[in-house]
């Protein structure tokens, strides 16, 4: 009898755990017990939910007028839009987030969040919801255990401050924070004030106490921090409109068109789209990977990206960029994609780039990467190409400033160096400056003079000296010209193909926890001389001769047709809307193979596709055609 009262107790506590709450503007507004029964207000159900249980909220707009309506994460209750109001399994929601909004009241204050957290003891996530500021008001505030999934931020905008869309407070090993499958967008930060303030991530912000956090599969774009006021303290300090972070991971996202902006000389603007910045003497640790920077801009240094370990004194970490491709940044003064500095001693940190793209990006110098630092730094199978600086210094590809002598270690292997473009300067020095990287081995160089002066303090053994057209590398779809002007650079394509010089010229490399590097850029199998010997291709890319890179998007057609896919990160499903007739879709992979073809024109299942970015291909009844980016989860 105590068995049989037990387990009817367990199952009893089961069941109130696993309860839904409902919230809907056609309920009654009695319990949330029902789509009949909803609560009509957000703040209703979280009142009366408890942990393990979820609410369902109907499709809609929810304003929250004041703070005293600001919404908050609760212990272990999951919260989910983009029902219809008469789903009985969360599967049958949509995916789209744009039908559930949670916005600021347009003529209301906005001086506070619209959904707020403390540390959690128990996860508890929001999912399938927009959260619009209106340009007025701050977005999501996050803690531990505190977590966003598909969700869209935007229209976000701060003073003096940072994070207007999200702000990450604290995370840790046991209480992480991650955004994942997110859209974080159009968001603003305005730093105006006479007293000196340090203003990052308009999309992001991950702080000191943020030491888990996690960003997947997401899209942050087309944030801004400005600095327009005269009266503007000159110790403001600018740093990373996309993403401001101290340690964590970026994965698999899109970085594009952030940017740092204000016109004032003595005010630090850097890092348009990432800004990592250490703040304590403890070792960090920061991997991008899988990621597309493009389109970022800054007013100073580092259009796409800053690492900058000496902000306040010499700290360690490890940062390490893999499977990246940095296109079409800028920066008005050093680093056009990459901009790295710390003070004068090795503080014992270290970058690595490997497998990584930078293409027409452009600066006063170091059109690509800009290295003043005496860290170690490791730059493995990357291509810089068509990168472009506008002074004489030297660099148009990557530029390594003064007598800093890197860290032990510090190598540049297995990589190309091709098209990019100085202003007047010698042309030993236009592709790479400076030698003061201890080895540069197994590299393809255009115009490489093995005597220049340049060279003197590297050891340099095995560097292919490229000609100055393609038929030497010969890319798969270089981009006619350098820089970040580029007219075809949505066309470009920086595979190698057959019989280019830089087929199985490279050397085995290493991660720097010492495992093989045994894939590249896109994915496919590197060649392992020690197991194949097959000795691996220069580049990002590997070559594989059984099924080369092909142009089977050369031919998109731009248009100002009305297409949009949705969701924009899909774990099964894309929908489509259109003002056209579609004959048919086709999917390629981001190395430019078809991988899905279809005539369901409404929507399509990519459930079987591998996790990545993937193009979308929609061609009209017209023969017009139409393409967007998507990420398969």
């Amino acid at each position: 009898m105590k068995t049989k009262l037990f387990i009817c107790m367990v199952l009893t506590t089961a069941l109130m755990q696993a309860q839904t709450i409902y919230v809907s503007s056609t309920g009654d507004n009695t319990d949330g017990s029902s789509w009949g029964k909803a609560y009509s207000s957000i703040q209703a159900a979280l009142f009366a939910a408890t942990s393990g249980n979820e609410i369902w909220v109907q499709q809609g707009t929810y304003v929250i007028a004041v703070e005293a309506e600001q919404l908050n994460f609760k212990e272990g209750v999951n919260v989910y839009g983009g029902f219809t109001g008469t789903e009985t399994t969360l599967a049958e929601r949509s995916e789209d987030a744009s039908l559930t909004v949670i916005s600021h009241d347009a003529g209301g204050a906005g001086d506070f969040r619209l959904l707020t957290s403390e540390s959690l003891i128990t996860s508890s996530t929001w999912d399938g919801f927009t959260f619009d500021g209106k340009d007025l008001g701050t977005g999501i505030f996050l803690n531990g255990n505190c977590n966003l999934n598909n969700v869209i931020v935007e229209n976000c905008k701060v003073t003096d401050g940072g994070g207007a869309g999200v702000y990450i407070g604290t995370s840790e090993e046991l209480a992480p924070v991650s955004v994942t499958n997110s859209v974080i967008t159009n968001n603003t930060i305005v730093a105006g004030g006479v007293a000196p303030v340090l203003s990052g991530g308009a999309g992001i912000y991950a702080g000191s106490s943020s030491n888990a956090t996690l960003i997947e599969n997401c899209t942050v774009s087309e944030n801004i921090i400005s600095c327009d006021s005269a009266s503007a303290s000159n110790d403001n300090r600018l740093y990373g409109a996309g993403i401001f972070i101290v340690q964590g991971v970026i994965r698999n996202s899109t970085i594009s068109n952030n940017q740092v902006a204000g016109p004032q000389a003595g005010i630090v603007r850097t890092g348009g789209g990432i800004c990592i910045l250490p703040v304590s003497s403890e070792d960090k640790t920061v991997d991008i990977d899988g990621c597309s920077i493009t389109g970022n801009s800054s007013t100073a240094r580092g259009g796409a990206v800053l690492i900058d370990p000496s902000y306040s004194g010499e700290y360690g970490g490890t940062y390490t960029i893999t499977n990246s491709n940095f296109i079409n940044n800028s920066s008005s003064n050093v680093g056009g994609a990459l901009f790295c500095t710390s003070s004068a001693t090795s503080s014992g940190w270290e970058i690595s780039v490997i497998n990584s793209i930078f293409a027409n990006n452009s600066a006063t110098t170091g059109g690509a990467f800009f290295m003043n630092t005496p860290g170690t730094v490791k730059i493995i199978y990357s291509t810089f190409v068509n990168n472009s600086a506008s002074s004489t210094y030297g660099g148009g590809g990557v530029a390594i400033n003064g007598d800093k002598i890197m860290g032990t270690g510090s190598r540049i292997t297995n990589s190309i160096f091709w098209g990019n473009t100085q202003n007047g300067a010698t042309p030993a020095r236009t592709q790479l400056s400076s030698g003061l990287i201890p080895t540069i081995t197994n590299c393809a160089i255009q115009e490489y003079d093995a005597g220049s002066s340049y060279w003197a303090n590297a050891t340099m053994s095995s560097i292919v000296n490229l000609g100055t057209d393609n038929t030497d590398v010969k890319f798969l779809a270089p981009t006619a010209s350098a820089g970040n002007t580029a007219p075809d650079v949505d066309e470009s394509r920086w595979q190698i193909t057959d019989d280019s010089v830089c087929i199985e010229w490279g050397i085995d490399e290493k991660y720097s926890d010492g495992t093989d590097i045994l894939i590249d850029y896109a994915g496919k199998a590197r060649a392992l001389s020690s197991s194949t010997f097959i000795y691996p291709d220069l580049g990002a890319y590997q070559f594989d001769a059984s099924n080369p890179p092909v142009l089977n998007v050369e031919d998109i057609v731009k248009s100002d047709v009305d297409f949009k896919i949705y969701p924009t990160v899909a774990n099964s499903t894309l929908f489509v809307k259109t003002n056209k007739s579609i004959k048919e879709i086709e999917i390629y992979n981001i190395n430019g193979s078809s991988v899905l073809k279809t005539n369901n024109v409404e929507e399509v299942n990519v459930s079987s596709l591998s996790s990545g970015l993937y193009l979308f291909r929609a061609t009209f009844n017209d023969n017009m055609t139409a393409v967007k980016r998507f990420i398969k989860n």
